[in-house]
């Protein structure tokens, strides 16, 4: 179903001038690993949008680190500025970074020659549909995707153990049981209320809907007329 995905996005794309398709969905819901498949047929170049969240410096500072992940907490202009700044042709393109395993945004990276296509993918990617040339919104059962937040969860705290710079170093002396229950806790308490306040909504701006499975793969791929 990859291919019938492709297939329609390409020929959404316009020509004369990069194009950019946004990818959002919940957290956990495999955002990422869709769009490097995307980039990879098209020859395009992944964005996340969680480069263009303030820096934990500035939330904590605004009091609302723990809000991260909501409208508030990312730089809405600086995104603007970023397509901006593709669509003139900029080359190369800075591209912001996020590290998840500190939990903070990283050093931009430098992109050249420029891509003719950009896969922005993030939670908040259809958030302002006039940057898109196309929009997709992946999808799958809440409870599916507690379960991979979850797992994603338990493999960031075990990675943080050969990496004294993880945020999840903080959870290495609690047992597995009380890292899944924290894992819940994060999800109920922000990231499933961000699922259905500011994220699903955003389908309404995605021009197709792909569905996942709970063994990960598609199980279809609707245009939206």
């Amino acid at each position: 179903m990859i291919d019938q995905l492709v297939g329609y996005l390409r020929a959404r794309l316009p020509e004369g001038r990069p194009g950019v398709i946004g990818l959002t969905g919940s957290v956990a819901v495999g955002k990422t690993t869709l769009a490097h498949a995307i980039a990879e047929s098209l020859g395009a170049e992944v964005v996340g949008t969680d480069g263009f969240l303030f820096p934990n410096s500035v939330l904590e500072s605004r009091g609302i680190l723990d809000r991260k992940g909501f409208p508030e907490t990312f730089d809405a202009r600086g995104l603007l500025e970023f397509v901006a700044s593709l669509r003139a042709g900029a080359d190369p393109l800075e591209v912001p970074t996020y590290d998840h395993g500190t939990y903070d945004v990283g050093l931009p990276r430098s992109v050249s020659p420029a891509p003719r296509v950009v896969v922005l993918e993030g939670i908040n990617a259809l958030a302002q549909p006039a940057l898109l040339d196309v929009g997709v919104y992946l999808d799958a059962e809440e409870a599916t995707v507690i379960d991979w937040y979850v797992v994603r969860f338990l493999g960031l705290r075990a990675a943080a153990r050969s990496d004294p710079s993880s945020f999840y170093g903080r959870f290495l002396a609690m047992t597995e049981e009380e890292v899944t229950r924290v894992a819940h806790e994060v999800w109920h308490g922000v990231n499933g209320p961000n699922w259905h306040v500011n994220i699903a909504p955003q389908r309404a701006w995605a021009d197709v809907v792909v569905t996942k499975l709970a063994d990960h793969s598609i199980g279809s791929v609707d245009q939206v007329t």
